[in-house]
């Protein structure tokens, strides 16, 4: 239940964001709510009124006085001196014997100089044109040096080249750096200004030194956000990685590999970030280059030796990178950071169970974000999956169905809302999306069947043998119950894949489709978690495992709470979470959440008017020790009435669920309570009360609607014991005469 505020919330004296954040000081402002008197987690209690739509907005970014950032970094770590013989490459200029390291000298082995000394000091003048100030940074490659450009209005700007002028590899990389900065032209990447020389102090006739003049960019890099979190947020993390993954995109797009992502590399400046350090850029197909890269950031040296460098390997550092965010930010009271957390996971998995594309990760991050922006506003977003078929199947475990003639024949029917069998779960998911680039996409695409049946004869007749239609195969072996068939198909799709069939989402699929079949819970959950963590903005992993977690029980069901509720959060259309929901929402014997669920469902879904039934049994129930209420009744009656008003053959199925409500009614009348209606209730929905339950509700009365709603039902059974017993319960509940 919860309270509405009667005024925007406020926080340190400012409105508080659709977020749930207050927007000066970054905090968490928690709503104003009623506790719930169940103990599951709060986002029972959050409400949906909030309409504008939260971007992935940035935070505010800190301004940093360029010349503050002076002196900064004054010396070069003795771990990454080199030799620039390409022949040596041994460690220069390392202590010995208490004796200080060397930032110049020679090569012990080779003999050639060194020098890891700043070129640039403070008062140089490049080119006429650039006034040094001093070194800012230290790169991988080069000194990063603040310089003023004097032809224009001494704006900053910064110089970087290579530290040790006699490493032939870092010159060669320096050069890539320059190049591939003139090639690119994206919002997410630092920008080129200018490529100038500029003489050696030590040989000031001889070769020049070359520099990448660059634009100065007045923020902080992501490491140091990570060092000073203060203020951010899972949508910052959610903003940085759109930013990120658009610049990589684009150089992949470009045909070149960035190789050395890391928090160091990017920095958040203004109302943008940028993608800097660009050296280690190189084409998709180089083989030989050696790599550069932050450690810890970058994959193992095993995947290089076997993979070399590659789009995937791009994918893992990014992913360590937006994780070292995420650790950053205060974990959320609703577990809102959990698809992320699984987007990530992704990310950094062994090479071939990675996104194969920084578009893949995109899309997935895409769907994530929809997800965190509906938990954190109560917004809908809804969107069409390009992974999983649209399905109109209904997994509601009974609980928006009507009872039939037979069960009323066997009495009054009884109330225990259960999650749907396993081998109906395993049919009535919704299937994978046919898989574009699969050689019978086009025949499975225009294949039409009336059952499962005819669909394996045309199957069979195409002789062709993909991994769709395989799978195609195990889904409709399961709709014919032949469990040993769909095994062999699984296995026969697994062949097709080769060795990727481990890596492939649909093989995970079907696997567990298969365990649900087989009365498995366990492997089934452990199948589907792993389409989850493949999959993290697809709602059918979520459901898929829900379902599963409603089965294994207790300790399980605080788990599919989250992940029927996230998913319905985002598109109430989704009406299997609803009823999800309903049910855990009964286990604890919560009426109104359960009520207020079933609500969601859209009155343009076709699942709305099993909604609506389900929420008249609901109202009608016993739960636990509470009976329904009077008020609780009535709305059952007004609902009941609502649900045929357009249907003009529905009577059989109206007497058998008006039944459900006058029994319930019946049950609280003979128990000598009164049942008190509204006196300021709106005509109509009075009219309807009265239809049902008659007006007063009396004992007599509704012993008369009983008794008329079974003798119409017992004229509709076509089984003469049925007939009867119907007809028994008529006059079971019918008045005794007095004369």
């Amino acid at each position: 239940m919860v309270a509405e505020p009667a005024e925007p919330l406020l926080h340190c004296g400012v409105p508080v964001s659709p977020t749930g954040y207050c927007d000066e000081c970054g905090r968490k402002v928690s709503p104003r709510t009623v506790v719930p008197t169940t103990d599951r987690p709060a986002f029972w209690a959050r409400g949906s009124s909030a309409t504008r739509e939260v971007s992935a907005v940035l935070p505010p970014a800190r301004s940093v006085n360029p010349v503050d950032r002076l002196g900064s970094a004054t010396s070069y770590p003795t771990d990454r001196q080199f030799c620039g013989n390409p022949r040596c490459g041994k460690p220069v200029g390392q202590g010995f014997a208490g004796q200080p390291p060397l930032m110049e000298g020679f090569c012990g082995s080779c003999r050639l100089a060194f020098s890891f000394t700043p070129k640039l000091h403070a008062g140089d003048l490049v080119e006429g044109r650039y006034a040094v100030l001093g070194t800012i940074a230290r790169g991988g490659l080069g000194w990063i040096y603040l310089a003023r450009d004097t032809r224009l209005g001494d704006n900053h700007v910064v110089l970087k080249g290579v530290i040790n002028s006699s490493d032939v590899r870092a010159l060669e990389l320096a050069a890539v750096e320059r190049d591939t900065l003139i090639r690119l032209d994206h919002e997410n990447i630092v920008r080129i200004v200018d490529f100038v020389g500029h003489p050696r102090p030590d040989r000031p006739d001889g070769p020049v030194d070359e520099y990448i003049v660059m634009e100065y960019l007045a923020g902080r890099t992501l490491a140091e956000v990570v060092l000073d979190p203060a203020g951010l947020r899972l949508e910052h993390v959610l903003a940085y990685a759109e930013r990120i993954l658009a610049a990589i995109g684009h150089l992949h797009d470009t045909g070149l590999l960035y190789c050395d992502m890391s928090p160091s590399n990017v920095m958040h400046t203004g109302s943008t970030v940028k993608v800097i350090d660009l050296g280690a850029t190189r084409p998709v197909e180089d083989k030989d280059t050696p790599p550069v890269h932050t450690r810890g950031f970058s994959v193992d040296a095993n995947e290089i030796k076997v993979h070399g460098v590659t789009v995937r390997s791009d994918i893992y550092a990014i992913g360590q990178t937006l994780r070292a965010l995420l650790q950053a930010v205060p974990a959320d009271p609703d577990g809102a950071e959990k698809s992320l957390s699984r987007l990530l996971d992704r990310a950094t998995a062994a090479h071939g169970a990675r996104f194969p594309s920084v578009a893949a990760m995109r899309e997935q991050l895409d769907a994530v974000g929809r997800e965190i922006r509906s938990l954190q506003d109560g917004s809908q977003r809804p969107a069409r999956s390009t992974w999983f078929a649209e399905s109109a199947d209904l997994l509601d475990g009974g609980l928006g169905v009507v009872p039939g003639l037979a069960q009323w024949a066997r009495g009054v029917p009884g109330f225990e809302p259960t999650p749907p069998p396993l081998a109906e779960i395993a049919v009535r998911l919704p299937a994978p999306a046919i898989a574009q680039d699969d050689p019978a996409v086009t025949f499975l695409s225009d294949l039409v069947a009336l059952d499962p049946g005819a669909l394996l004869r045309k199957l069979d007749q195409t002789g062709a043998a993909t991994p769709e239609i395989a799978f195609c195969r195990v889904r409709a072996h399961l709709r014919r119950h032949e469990t040993e068939q769909a095994s062999a198909a699984l296995s026969r799709a697994t062949d097709l894949l080769g060795g990727s069939s481990a890596d492939d989402w649909r093989t995970h699929w079907h696997t567990g489709l298969m365990s649900l079949a087989e009365g498995d819970t366990g492997a089934a959950r452990t199948s589907f978690n792993q389409v989850y963590t493949m999959l993290p903005g697809e709602d059918a992993p979520k459901l898929a495992l829900a379902l599963c977690c409603e089965h294994l029980g207790a300790q399980h069901l605080d788990e599919a709470w989250w992940l029927h509720h996230v998913v319905l959060n985002r598109d109430h259309a989704q009406a299997n979470a609803a009823f999800g929901l309903a049910r855990l929402a009964l286990r604890d014997h919560e009426r109104a959440t359960a009520i207020k669920v079933l609500d969601q469902v859209p009155r343009v879904s076709r699942h709305h008017d099993a909604a609506n039934v389900a929420a008249v049994r609901v109202l009608s129930a016993r739960l636990g020790d509470r009976d329904p209420t009077p008020a609780d009744l009535a709305d059952a009656a007004v609902r009941a009435v609502d649900l045929f008003d357009d249907v003009d053959d529905g009577g059989e199925s109206r007497d058998r669920l008006t039944l459900v409500v006058l029994h319930a009614a019946f049950t609280h009348v003979l128990a000598g309570r009164a049942f008190p209606l509204p006196d300021d209730q709106d005509p109509a929905r009075a009219a309807k009360i009265a239809d049902v339950l008659g007006d007063p509700v009396a004992e007599s009365g509704l012993r008369a609607r009983m008794e008329d709603a079974y003798r119409r039902l017992a004229k509709c059974s076509r089984l003469r014991l049925e007939h009867g017993t119907l007809v028994d319960l008529a006059n079971t509940v019918r008045e005794m005469s007095r004369w």
